[in-house]
């Protein structure tokens, strides 16, 4: 049922991670600003930088 695997280092998470998604389609290392809920149930995202993108799904992590 479980994993037998564990992850200690956060850099094997990251790599982990990156291997499940198609190119393009997560950011990683983008400062989010505001996130602005749409009537069609996803989420406007305005990043740090100024810009702006709609995604289907957000998952965020301090990385601290």
């Amino acid at each position: 049922m479980g994993s037998d695997k564990i992850i200690h280092e956060e850099e094997s998470v990251v790599a982990q991670c990156r291997g499940l998604f198609t190119e393009g389609t997560v950011r990683w290392g983008s400062a989010v600003s505001g996130v602005t809920p749409l009537a069609d149930s996803t989420c406007r995202l305005l990043f740090g930088d100024g810009t702006a993108e709609d995604f289907d799904l957000v998952v965020g992590a301090d990385g601290a």
